[in-house]
């Protein structure tokens, strides 16, 4: 997450007060997506502060156009697992079972 402002003082009012807001309520759920994205009604996307190395970090801000500006990384999990559409089958409609004596063996 990256707060944009006219100065730095203010950036970090934007993040500390955002950061707060994640910290109060760290899952979104259906009042917070959209339908459009294709969220079900059960579906919630749980917001983690993360930890990233340095390294990373910098990479991530050398990738894109504008200069470093303060940052705090999240992951955003998301389960949802939708099942396959599978090959619809006849029902059944009779079954046959069969039952023998077997003799036992000596």
């Amino acid at each position: 997450m990256t707060a944009w402002a006219k100065t730095a003082s203010e950036e970090q009012v934007i993040l500390a007060w955002a950061l707060r807001q994640l910290h109060a309520v760290p899952v979104l759920d259906v009042s917070s997506l959209s339908p459009e994205g294709g969220w079900d009604a059960g579906d919630v996307v749980h917001l983690i502060p993360a930890e990233i190395s340095n390294e990373d970090m910098m990479r991530i801000w050398d990738a894109v156009t504008p200069s470093y500006r303060l940052s705090f990384p999240y992951v955003a999990r998301v389960v949802r697992i939708d099942p396959e559409a599978g090959e619809e089958a006849r029902p059944v409609v009779a079954t046959r079972l069969a039952f023998t004596e077997r003799e036992a063996r000596p």
